[in-house]
C-alpha cells in the first residue's frame, strides 16, 4: 500500500470512523489508480498480499454485507451505497486476478468472500423487480446484478484453475472450490425438498453443522457465534426461485468454459445438471408461491443452463434434462400470462445458440398439437400477433418440420396469424437425430 494512500484499510471496520461514503469511495478509486490498474498480467507479488486480504475481507463485509433490500429503501436515495457497492466489486475482481496466491494459506478467505458474493448476488437480483428511474453515473440493478456475476464467477473461477499445490497451502484451491460447489448442491437440495415446510424467514449458512434454519431460532447459526460472515436470509417463500436459480447459475457458469480441474469436478457437474431439472421442477410446480414475474424469470434462468453444461462434454447428455421444451410446452398449454414477458423474449435467442439441441420426433409433434388445439381466445390474439417469441418459434419448428421431411398440419398455419407464418425459418444446428 503505498504512503499516499489517503486512510489506512483498518478503518473499513472502525465505528469510530469520521470518513465520509465520498472518501471510501475517493480511497478506493485511488487505490485502484495506484495499485491496480493497467496491465492484468502484470502480478502483485504474494510477500505483500496481507493487506490485500484485509483490503477484501473489509469490502465484502463492510460494504457488501450492509446492502439494503428491496423493501428499506428506494434505490435513487442509496446512490452513495450503489456507488461504493459497484467500487468494492471492481477492487475484489482486481485483487483475486493480480495478487499472486490471495485464497492460498490458512484463511478461509475464499469461503468467506464467496459467501458475501452469493449473499449480494441474491439481494440485488431481488431489485430486478423494482422499477427504478436511471440516474446519471448511478449503475442500475441490472447492470449492479451483472458486476456482481461476474465478481462472483472470477473468484471461482480463480480456484478452479489452480491445480498446483503450493507448500503455504495445505488444501489446493480447486479443493476449496469443490467444497463451495458441493455445500451450495446440498443446500439447494434441502431446500427443494423441504419447501413445503420450511418456515421463514430463512437463514441460510454455508459450511455448517444443519446450515437451513428458522432465521428466528435463537442459536448459534455459523462456524463461529460472533461470525455471520456465511450467513444469509430468505424473507419469504417468494424468494425461494430467486435463490435457487441464481446459485445454481453461479455454479454451472463456474465451471463453463472448462477449468483445469475440471477432471476433479465431473461428479459434481453431473449433479448441477440433476440439481438444475429439481429446481426447474419446483419452480414450475403449484407449490412456488413467487410472483408471476420472479417465477418466470427464475425458470428462463433455470431453461438456459443445460445448454450451458452441454458444452463441456457430450457424456454430460444423460445428466442434462431438456428443460428448454418443458417450458415451451408449458408456455403454450397456459398462454397468455401476466408477468412471463421475460419467457417470450429470451427463449428465441436459446433457439439460436449454437449448442441448441433439436427435440426429439414425439416432442416435436406434442408441440404442433399443442398449436394446432390452442384455445387462448380473444386474449390470445395479442400474443399470436405482437410477441417475437411467437414470431421466432415459428419459424424454428418450421425449419425443424423441413428438415425432417414432415408437412406441418393446416390448422398450425391457421392458428397465427400470416406475419408470423412467413417469417424466413433460421438455420439450426439440429444434433440429436429424430427417433
Amino acid at each position: 500500500m503505498p504512503p499516499a494512500t489517503q486512510f489506512p484499510v483498518p478503518t473499513f471496520d472502525d465505528p469510530d470512523s469520521n470518513a465520509s461514503p465520498q472518501e471510501f469511495l475517493d480511497f478506493l478509486r485511488n487505490l485502484v489508480a495506484q495499485n491496480l490498474d493497467g496491465d492484468p498480467s502484470v502480478r502483485i507479488p504474494a510477500a505483500n498480499k496481507d493487506v490485500w486480504i484485509t483490503v477484501l475481507s473489509g469490502l465484502s463485509e463492510t460494504f457488501l454485507a450492509s446492502f439494503p433490500s428491496t423493501d428499506k429503501v428506494q434505490w435513487h436515495v442509496m446512490h452513495e451505497k450503489v456507488r461504493l457497492a459497484a467500487a468494492s466489486l471492481d477492487v475484489i475482481r482486481r485483487v483475486s486476478n493480480r495478487v499472486e496466491d490471495i485464497f492460498h494459506g490458512p484463511s478461509d478467505l475464499a469461503r468467506r468472500t464467496f459467501a458475501r458474493l452469493l449473499n449480494f448476488c441474491n439481494v440485488v437480483e431481488m431489485w430486478l423487480d423494482v422499477e427504478c428511474e436511471p440516474m446519471e453515473g448511478l449503475p442500475t440493478p441490472r447492470e449492479l446484478a451483472n458486476d456482481a456475476l461476474q465478481t462472483t464467477l472470477l473468484v471461482l473461477r480463480s480456484l478452479g484453475g489452480a491445480v498446483v499445490h503450493i507448500a503455504e497451502s495445505k488444501v489446493p484451491l480447486w479443493k476449496t472450490l469443490r467444497v463451495i460447489l458441493a455445500e451450495c448442491l446440498e443446500i439447494v437440495t434441502d431446500l427443494i425438498a423441504r419447501s413445503s415446510t420450511l418456515v421463514f424467514p430463512v437463514a441460510i449458512t454455508l459450511f455448517a453443522k444443519n446450515p437451513v434454519q428458522d432465521a428466528t431460532v435463537q442459536e448459534p447459526l455459523s462456524p463461529d457465534v460472533e461470525d455471520k460472515s456465511f450467513t444469509l436470509t430468505l424473507a419469504s417463500i417468494g424468494d425461494l426461485p430467486t435463490f435457487l436459480s441464481t446459485t445454481l447459475a453461479i455454479l454451472v457458469h463456474s465451471v463453463c468454459p472448462p477449468l483445469l480441474s475440471q477432471w476433479f469436478l465431473t461428479d459434481l457437474i453431473r449433479q448441477m445438471g440433476e440439481t438444475v431439472g429439481k429446481a426447474f421442477a419446483y419452480c414450475l410446480s403449484p407449490s412456488c408461491a413467487a410472483p408471476g414475474e420472479r417465477r418466470a424469470t427464475a425458470l428462463m434462468k433455470l431453461a438456459a443452463l443445460p445448454t450451458s453444461l452441454s458444452s463441456l462434454s457430450p457424456n454430460f447428455a444423460h445428466y442434462i434434462p431438456d428443460l428448454l421444451f418443458r417450458l415451451l410446452r408449458h408456455r403454450l398449454l397456459e398462454g397468455p400470462t401476466v408477468g412471463w414477458d421475460v419467457i417470450d423474449s429470451e427463449m428465441p435467442k436459446l433457439f439460436q445458440s449454437p449448442h441448441f439441441t433439436a427435440p426429439t420426433k414425439a416432442d416435436f409433434m406434442e408441440i404442433l398439437a399443442i398449436i394446432g388445439t390452442e384455445a387462448w381466445g380473444e386474449m390470445g390474439s395479442d400474443l399470436r400477433v405482437f410477441s417475437p417469441y411467437f414470431s421466432k418459434m415459428m419459424a424454428l419448428l418450421m425449419c425443424l418440420a423441413t428438415g425432417f421431411g414432415c408437412l406441418l398440419p393446416a390448422q398450425f398455419f391457421s392458428a397465427f396469424p400470416p406475419q408470423c407464418t412467413t417469417t424466413n425459418p433460421a438455420k439450426h444446428s439440429t444434433s440429436r437425430s429424430w427417433q
